[in-house]
């Protein structure tokens, strides 16, 4: 998988990287997200729906988790976090300077 998520950020096929993204399970994505470098994984995290990117956030290493949540918007994190439990919503949050919000 990280072969192939590899070579389609590098070639730029953002709409096939989404199809082969949303069939995996959010571990396997963020084993994939912690092994890219901060461009190419910047690039992945992006081309998830935010409901996705969110179950992805929960499981990501912690380091990994919050660069990748410093480049959200307000609007783009609250719409992430929208589907998730309020146990796996609130520590995403607490990632966050909420009061720059």
């Amino acid at each position: 998988l990280a072969e192939t998520v590899s070579e389609l950020v590098h070639d730029r096929a953002l709409n096939e990287l989404e199809r082969v993204l949303e069939e995996q399970p959010p571990e396997h994505i963020a084993d994939v997200l912690e092994h890219l470098g901060e461009t190419d994984r910047e690039t992945v995290f992006g081309v998830l729906d935010p409901d996705l990117q969110g179950e992805v956030a929960t499981v990501l290493d912690d380091s990994v988790r919050e660069e990748l949540l410093d480049e959200l918007s307000p609007a783009q994190l609250a719409e992430m976090v929208a589907e998730l439990d309020a146990d796996e919503a609130l520590p995403l949050l607490d990632l966050k300077d909420l009061s720059a919000m």
